[in-house]
Formats: structure tokens, C-alpha cells, sequence
């Protein structure tokens, strides 16, 4: 099952630009909405995960140390992660992380530790990240998703440039605890060929086994 994660919900709910502002201005309003939106997720879970989930995964664009600040996301972000992670697994659900932002840069590897210590199964990194600055940090402690650009690649193509770039970033992940997905959401209007494209890559790199 798909929730959004504790900034993604709580900018839901107050408007984006307005929960930026208010980090600044308003911090305890922040905390607060933070707290109120980990309810909202662990009430999803609850009500969905008990009978129709088999894991949650936690899309969270806007738990974004790029867009929040690096502090600020290990204050704000993680700790809901950490507690939602942790009421996942006590319904006996693994839990995947798909954070925006950079992670996979020498600067950024607490950051990145920092969000694997919450405890998460998976963590799906989105554009602009290396798969080896990535798996530094993930290898032995969870599963790996994520890394076909789901814009610039999959959804503009071509043929040619989806079997690449399916190439370039197996070469890196296969035989890593990998599952392997794009970098984000499918975007609307994405060509079905594209998809299959990539699936059929995918297969033929790994000798037609995934």
C-alpha cells in the first residue's frame, strides 16, 4: 500500500509553501502538523494494512533534505519515519522509504545513515543520485529500488535510450539486494511501450530471470 509520508502529508494539509514558511516562523505549528499527519498515516495503515497489504511504502517527495535542509529533515522527517516504520512492523509489514532529494553524494552519507537507521526495508532513491554512492550505505542493511529517471527516460524514451540507461544502472545494482523500478511515480501520460521497454530490458540483462 501507497501513504504519504509525515512532511508530504502535513504540506497536504497546511499547503506547501506555507509549511515551508512556517518552519522558519512557526516551528511548533510544524511539529505539531508533523505529529497529527503521523496519526493520519498510522490510522491508514491500520485500517488498509490488516487486510489488503502485503508492505507500505512511504512516498514522500516532500521529505526532501534538498528542499527542507539537511537538519531539518533528520528533525523533522525521521522521526515520523522511525515510528511509522516501527508500527509497520509490529503489523508485520515491512516498510519502504522513497525520500526526494540527494543522497548518494560524500556530504550527504549521514543523511543518508540517518534514514536507513529508522529502520525502513527499502529505500527507493529518486533522480540525480548514483546507485554506488547508494549502496555504500544500503548494502546489508536493506533493499535498494529506484534509478531509471521515470521523466527524462521513461516517459520521453526513446526505445534506445530506456535500454541503455536499464543497462548502465543494472551494471551497477545486479546482484544487489535490488528491486528494480524506476526513480519515481509513472507520470501521466507515460506510453505503455515505454513500460514494457523497460521491463524487457530488465529481463534480458538478467538473462530472463526478473
Amino acid at each position: 500500500m501507497n501513504i504519504s509520508g509525515p512532511v508530504n502529508t502535513a504540506g497536504n494539509l497546511r499547503g506547501l509553501e506555507t509549511l515551508m514558511m512556517d518552519i522558519i516562523l512557526n516551528p511548533d505549528l510544524v511539529s505539531g502538523l508533523v505529529r497529527f499527519s503521523e496519526g493520519v498515516m498510522r490510522s491508514t495503515i491500520e485500517y488498509i494494512g490488516a487486510d489488503c497489504a502485503d508492505a507500505v511504502f512511504i512516498a514522500a517527495a516532500s521529505d526532501n533534505p534538498d528542499m527542507l535542509g539537511l537538519e531539518e529533515f533528520m528533525k523533522i522527517s525521521l522521526p515520523s519515519v522511525r515510528n511509522v516504520t516501527n508500527f509497520c512492523h509490529d503489523m508485520g509489514l515491512p516498510a519502504i522509504f522513497h525520500p526526494h532529494g540527494l543522497f548518494s553524494t560524500e556530504d550527504r552519507k549521514e543523511v543518508l545513515r540517518a534514514s536507513l537507521d529508522t529502520g525502513v526495508d527499502g529505500f527507493q532513491f529518486a533522480e540525480d543520485n548514483t546507485p554506488s554512492g547508494i549502496l555504500r550505505e544500503t548494502s546489508g542493511r536493506c533493499c535498494v529500488l529506484g534509478g531509471l529517471d521515470a521523466f527524462n527516460v521513461l516517459l520521453l524514451g526513446p526505445e534506445e535510450r530506456i535500454i541503455r540507461s536499464v543497462g548502465s544502472l543494472l551494471d551497477s545494482l545486479f546482484g544487489e539486494d535490488y528491486i528494480m523500478t524506476c526513480s519515481c511515480s509513472l507520470n501521466r501520460g507515460v506510453p505503455i511501450k515505454n513500460i514494457k521497454t523497460m521491463a524487457d530490458a530488465t529481463r534480458s540483462y538478467c538473462g530472463g530471470r526478473a
